[in-house]
């Protein structure tokens, strides 16, 4: 039988499901919270677990993060059809516009870290609707498209389902006032009535998820509401926080993005299940123990004392011995008596086991000190280097999944801006040395959607520093201008050094290099002062040089294991 959602014994087959499916869930965000205390640690302001001196998962996290979410996608619109180029850019620059905004890219580092931490980072792409307009009976709403992150604690999904990708359903919470959604005009006004205004002072938070680590007391009257998505009917629907099987506050047949309105990301996907196995699952096991260990360690090292002690009748020269400063030379009576005993002090073997944790860590998370570049790996720079793009396979995997999932996203945005033909997106055209205030709106566009291929620039998701730029800007020079000038020559154009020698000064941050040129014709390009503020800081370059007989990380912390190993041996442990 066909679903059908106005039918009481459908929808109660439903909620059933959804509930077994968010118990099932329980397991997974345990584990997500636990990974986030973890992470989190005694001191931050949130509920982190306590004694965490080595915070392993944050390390990783951080150098993860540099280098898949360091800065706003941009868009890449190719057209098939030589008559609608112009068009295209047009539309490139609206998709750009929205992908610019400053909150897109806290939501994209939400999604990502969640990937890294929960089995699922997802991203809700929907119409933030300004006005809504029925015209020939079909109901049109304007607005812009808008990315929200779902976190794990606020996602449902078909948990009998062999991929992420095939469930039967899935949705999000979140919260709405009772005001607003009783006038909206989205829901159902009389199913807003059944439901009541809610007390804002019985809410229940002692469910395990990560609304346990922050303060969320509200005192408005905040509706629970659900947003389920069933891809194979095309439905959206909208119930209540309780999954209580009564009529859906919104019925909506689907006419939006054709995978729905949801996008998920993951790093390791499992065969066979519906939920992936995030990076932190394999890390966390080494990120206790190596804690576990070293407030062992500290604990020892708190303990430790150095006492000196000296025979009966001795008192004369324990009274000396007091006295005495750092290097005095002293007269005893008789020397013999006295000695220095030592007791407790961290243990040795346990020092170098903790050292070798955090090397299979470092392994473990896929070269972490290669990545983060935080100590030389071996003996010589070039051994450094091919060690270091080793080390970046594991993370070009998921800078691919990063790509692909904001490629998807990038679409939906383009597909909801060419469903709405009343949205208007304002974009800046560059037509030659001038900047042109515009508004993108669907009715100029030309040709159907399939006649614009979509994806996103990739170098628009890197990150280079001043020096990658630099060099870049050097090699251009060097190589492709005399290469292109006899051809730039014949079409009227000229390099202009002008031009180069500003870029390098900003570049390399010397801005006397501007100081040393004389335009004899005056100067044309506005200087650096004028375009860009000059950094606080100052950027250096720091290079090693390649030696010979050096020794790599690696070996350092075996040769100290050894040193301490034999340490241990010596005292007779």
């Amino acid at each position: 039988m066909a679903f059908n959602p106005h039918s009481d014994q459908s929808r109660g087959k439903l909620c059933a499901v959804l509930k077994a499916s968010k118990q099932e869930m329980e397991k997974a965000l345990k584990e997500r919270l636990k990974a986030y205390q973890e992470m989190l640690g005694k001191h931050s302001p949130y509920r982190g677990v306590g004694e965490r001196a080595i915070n392993l998962l944050d390390l990783a996290k951080t150098i993860y993060c540099q280098f898949l979410i360091p800065s706003n996608p941009r868009s890449s619109l190719t057209p098939r059809r030589r008559d609608i180029v112009p068009d295209a850019y047009a539309f490139e620059l609206a998709i750009n516009s929205i992908l610019g905004e400053e909150y897109v890219n806290g939501e994209t580092e939400t999604a990502v870290v969640e990937a890294m931490f929960s089995p699922l980072g997802v991203m809700k792409v929907f119409l933030d609707a300004d006005d809504v307009f029925e015209i020939d009976g079909m109901r049109i709403s304007t607005g812009t498209p808008k990315l929200k992150a779902v976190t794990f604690d606020n996602w449902v999904q078909d948990m009998s389902a062999s991929h992420p990708n095939m469930v039967a359903f899935c949705g999000d919470r979140y919260q709405m006032e009772w005001d607003d959604a009783l006038g909206n005009g989205m829901f159902d006004p009389d199913v807003v009535q059944k439901l009541g205004k809610p007390d804002p002072w019985a809410r229940d938070y002692s469910s395990q998820d990560m609304r346990d680590i922050r303060y969320n007391e509200d005192y408005r009257e905040m509706l629970d509401l659900w947003d389920i998505w069933m891809p194979r009917e095309g439905l959206l629907l909208t119930l209540s926080g309780d999954f209580d099987s009564g009529p859906p506050l919104r019925v909506v047949e689907w006419s939006g993005p054709k995978g729905g309105p949801y996008e998920r990301l993951f790093f390791g996907p499992t065969p066979g299940n519906s939920l992936p196995n995030p990076p932190v699952a394999t890390w966390i096991d080494l990120h206790e123990t190596e804690n576990r260990i070293w407030n062992k360690l500290t604990a020892q090292a708190l303990r430790q004392k150095t006492n000196d002690v000296m025979t009966a009748g001795s008192s004369e020269d324990a009274k000396i011995i007091k006295k005495a400063q750092d290097g005095e030379y002293l007269v005893l009576s008789d020397a013999r008596n006295n000695m220095t005993i030592r007791s407790g002090g961290p243990d040795q073997i346990n020092l170098a086991l903790a050292t070798h944790i955090k090397q299979l860590f470092d392994y473990m998370a896929g070269n972490l000190s290669g990545l983060g570049g935080l100590q030389a790996m071996s003996g010589t720079a070039k051994q450094d280097q091919m060690l270091t793009e080793g080390a970046s396979q594991r993370l070009r995997q998921m800078q691919s999944r990063v790509r692909d999932f904001m490629r998807r996203l990038t679409r939906q945005i383009a597909v909801y801006l060419w469903e709405s033909p009343l949205t208007e997106i304002p974009i800046q055209k560059r037509v030659g040395d001038m900047t042109i205030q515009s508004t993108w709106n669907r009715e100029q566009m030309h040709g159907e959607f399939p006649d614009y291929l979509i994806d996103i620039d990739p170098y628009s998701l890197g990150d280079r520093t001043p020096q990658e730029r630099l060099a870049q800007l050097d090699e251009h020079w060097r190589v492709d201008v005399p290469n292109l000038l006899p051809i730039a020559q014949a079409q009227g154009m000229m390099p202009s050094v002008e031009a180069y020698v500003k870029a390098k000064a900003r570049l390399s941050d010397l801005p006397e290099l501007e100081t040393m040129w004389t335009y004899a014709q005056g100067e044309m390009i506005p200087s650096n002062d004028d375009m860009t503020k000059k950094p606080n800081a100052t950027t250096r370059t720091y290079e090693r040089v390649s030696k010979s007989g050096g020794m790599s990380s690696k070996g350092q912390d075996q040769q100290f294991m050894a040193d301490m190993l034999q340490g241990a041996k010596s005292n007779g442990a």
